[in-house]
């Protein structure tokens, strides 16, 4: 099944898990690799050549239950509503990711993002956060990125929760829902 953003409660736990409750809220980092070859063996699961991504690969988020391999690959998320931290399991993680490869140049180099979309969105919201120099490029008129500009027209997001789209900030939230370029109709 589908479901690569996924946040819930810890329903049962294998015999050797060791970190994790049952009962705890946790987001779940999807994008696992096979484990065993060099690539897993060196930290890279996400660029593994044998995936084994929740949602992508294996069953996911649309399931009933998730078997997740290792608890490493679950996130403690405090008093987070699962539904708010769940998309962070993909752009919070794909935006971190490329933060911390650049590392400590974000302090003495402007920091330019490529796409207006979701992703980008909330880099920009993060990093304005950290008081950082930033600037967005964006091929299309505004802000939606390619489910707005190029798939669906008037959809901002591919969920049909509206409030999957700007859960990291409450302006922000406030002002998509107040846009006549989205609405539940178009979702």
């Amino acid at each position: 099944t589908l479901g690569h953003e996924t946040a819930g409660e810890v329903a049962a736990i294998g015999p050797k898990a060791r970190g994790v409750k049952v009962g705890q809220k946790r987001l779940i980092h999807p994008w696992i690799g096979c484990g065993k070859c060099e690539v897993c063996r060196s930290g890279n699961e996400n660029i593994c050549l044998t995936p084994r991504c929740l949602g992508v690969h294996v069953a996911g988020g649309y399931s009933d239950y998730i078997l997740v391999p290792h608890p490493r690959f679950l996130l403690d998320i405090g008093k987070m509503p699962p539904e708010e931290a769940a998309p962070y399991a993909c752009s919070g993680v794909t935006t971190y990711s490329a933060l911390k490869k650049v590392g400590k140049r974000l302090q003495t180099h402007p920091v330019v993002i490529i796409g207006a979309g979701l992703s980008g969105m909330y880099q920009l919201h993060r990093l304005r956060e950290l008081g950082l120099s930033v600037r967005v490029f964006e091929a299309g008129t505004g802000v939606g990125g390619t489910w707005y500009w190029n798939r669906y027209p008037g959809a901002r997001f591919d969920s049909e929760s509206w409030s999957y789209g700007f859960s990291f900030s409450e302006e922000l939230l406030e002002e998509d829902r107040k846009s006549t370029r989205l609405n539940s109709s178009h979702v």
